[in-house]
């Protein structure tokens, strides 16, 4: 069976490629236990040792930093690099696996509680100068307040001895200053001539307060002369320990210094290069098996890629000849030639569906006519398909237009006899009101005014003013449509229709915009279509809120039936048609607006009817309504 050949190269291929990868994952693994054994035993070790290292340096310089500038700050920084180093010592401990690393590891130890000592002992000695040097400070503001205060007012009055104390007592306050400047020169920049001219200047006030001492006093300035003595002698002092102090921080701070350098070596000659020969071994292993992987992998790829082309031939060539005989025999019965066969070979897939093909073959032979007649048989059928659609469609279109004209016909026949039963109750309607207008107007005219109520007559008359208003548009809803039309323009009466509106317009506050974009001709009584445009403006100003918009478009369009129609809207910003008034807006006498008939739109639909057109009202989605008039377009050489 020619199944089984396919699954049986499938099998060698797969069976040899598992055996090939499963050498390749053996190696593999021995080459990640080498790099595991080697990141599990080194890796958190050199790190111990690199932080410890890093550690070192970091407070070595962190004292540095504070001796310059004494920050809290960095005295906790220092604090913290003690306790990681402490933590990171633990953990090298912990990891050493020889007498080596271990003594290496009690070396640094050693070495760092040194370093330790001498940096603590750094940081306190700028303390104690600091304090110090706040000491001297004081102790200076001191002598210049005595200077300026009680010292000046126990100054004798009389002359010249006044003059004599006054000019020694500036010349005190004079040296204090100085002095005062070079501390704090020398406290920022500790150079040679700073404490060269400290000490200067230390010694110039000393002999200025002498000679301050030596002139005579009385009582109270001989007390204040030796407060200000005492006090200079703290200064002196104090400026002494400074410059020991500076002194002696410069030469710990080589010390610490050196000791940090030295610790850096340990690390550098000794710890790291001790790490390095412990890389060795795991590296060597490491690179021996993947040279090994790579060596295998330069025999397997090859003799795998060779046996799966020679499979994979055997098994195309297995498959390519049947599907060629297969593709020739089906290429012939294509052509025509119904007696052409596949040869059977073997009882495997391809011999089956030899035999299969020729049997239907000769069923197809023996069931078909000739190809000619077929084709003929064919296109006679397309042709009569085809006429019977055309057919179809045109009968449908017929049904759809005998069904429109019947609606409207209907719909006509209804309108004429509503008009004319309306016109006949109009009329007779308007003679008693003509008879009440004329008495009415008699009653005015008289002199004498009778016992009637002037309000009664106001009321009668409006009345009467309604009804006849409400006669008038009944006349106008039953009158027969005029036989009067020609082609015009739609934009000429939109245009004309909103010129008409301009008064009603102001008196609303509300403006008229015409946005017409498309215009054509349209067989129209021009009058009657006016008096719609007008109808339908006006409504909308009515409705529309003070200081909006009514907007007139336009839009030319042609149906399926290829019938080019012209339509316009009309929208205002008012609050819209409830959805229950839509399907009664065009009803006679149904109105929502208070005096109003409810015949102007039964009107305008009459008149658009006439103008075999429709009208249709909606609300637009940002609100306000919409009244939509949609008019057929004139035919080219139309007649009025």
């Amino acid at each position: 069976m020619f199944k089984t050949k396919i699954y049986a190269g499938i099998a060698i291929i797969v069976i040899l490629g598992m055996l090939a990868m499963f050498h390749i994952y053996r190696n593999l693994g021995n080459v990640a236990g080498y790099l595991a054994t080697l990141d599990s035993v080194s890796v958190p070790f050199s790190i111990a040792a690199l932080e410890m290292e890093k550690n070192v340096g970091e407070y070595a310089n962190g004292v540095l930093r504070y001796i310059r500038d004494p920050q809290p700050a960095l005295r906790k920084e220092a604090v913290h690099d003690i306790e990681d180093f402490g933590e990171q010592y633990a953990i090298y401990m912990r990891l050493s696996t020889n007498h080596r690393e271990r003594a290496l590891g009690k070396k640094v130890n050693a070495q760092f509680k040194e370093l330790l000592a001498a940096g603590n002992a750094l940081m306190d000695k700028r303390d104690h100068l600091d304090k110090v040097f706040g000491q001297t400070t004081a102790a200076l503001e001191h002598i210049d307040a005595l200077l300026d205060g009680p010292m000046l007012a126990a100054a004798p009055d009389v002359q010249p001895a006044r003059n004599t104390v006054l000019a020694q007592l500036e010349n005190v306050e004079a040296e204090t200053a100085e002095v005062g400047f070079w501390l704090t020169l020398f406290k920022n920049r500790p150079t040679s001539l700073a404490r060269k001219r400290l000490l200067q200047k230390v010694a110039e006030q000393h002999d200025a307060v002498k000679q301050y001492l030596d002139l005579p006093h009385g009582a109270k300035a001989r007390e204040l002369g030796a407060r200000m003595h005492e006090l200079h002698v703290q200064v002196a002092a104090n400026v002494g320990q400074v410059l020991s102090g500076e002194t002696q921080i410069d030469a710990r701070a080589l010390k610490v210094d050196a000791l940090a350098s030295h610790i850096d070596g340990i690390f550098d000659n000794q710890i790291q290069v001790m790490l390095m020969e412990d890389l060795a071994a795991p590296q060597e292993n490491a690179n021996v098996a993947i040279e090994h992987v790579q060596d295998t992998l330069l025999y397997i790829i090859p003799v795998y890629f060779l046996v799966a082309v020679i499979v994979g031939v055997l098994l195309i060539v297995a498959i390519i000849r049947p599907l060629r005989r297969l593709a020739t025999g089906t290429e012939a019965i294509g052509a025509g030639n119904l007696d052409h066969r596949i040869p059977e070979q073997g009882n495997d897939e391809f011999g089956k569906l030899a035999r299969q093909f020729n049997l239907m073959a000769e069923r197809l032979r023996q069931s078909t006519v000739s190809r000619g007649l077929l084709e003929t048989s064919e296109k006679q059928l397309q042709h009569t398909v085809a006429e019977l659609r055309e057919e179809i469609v045109e009968r449908q279109q017929a049904e759809r237009e005998r069904e429109r004209l019947r609606t409207r016909l209907q719909r006509n026949e209804t309108l004429a006899a509503m008009g004319q039963l309306v016109a006949g109750v109009a009329h007779e309607v308007r003679n008693p009101l003509f008879g009440i207008s004329s008495t009415l107007d008699a009653m005015d005219a008289s002199a004498e005014v009778g016992p009637v109520d002037p309000r009664y007559r106001e009321v009668l008359r409006r009345e009467a003013s309604r009804l006849n208003k409400l006669m008038a548009e009944l006349l106008e809803y039953g009158r027969a449509p005029p036989e009067s039309h020609a082609a015009e323009p739609l934009g000429r009466t939109l245009a004309e229709a909103i010129r008409n509106c301009q008064a009603t317009s102001r008196a609303a506050g509300v403006g008229v915009v015409n946005e017409a974009s498309d215009d054509a001709l349209v067989e129209m009584n021009h009058d009657r279509l006016l008096q719609v445009h007008v109808n339908l403006i006006e409504n909308a100003l009515q409705h529309a809120p003070q200081g909006s918009q009514v907007i007139l478009a336009t839009r030319a369009f042609a149906d399926e039936a290829g019938q080019r129609w012209i339509e316009y809207s009309v929208t205002d910003a008012g609050p819209g048609f409830a959805a229950e008034d839509l399907p009664r807006v065009f009803d006679p006498f149904f109105t929502r607006r208070r005096k109003g008939t409810g015949l102007g739109l039964a009107i305008v639909r009459r008149i658009v009817d006439e103008h075999h057109g429709s009208i249709e009202p909606s609300n637009h989605p940002q609100g306000g309504a919409v009244m939509t008039v949609r008019l057929p377009v004139a035919q080219p050489g139309s007649a009025g």
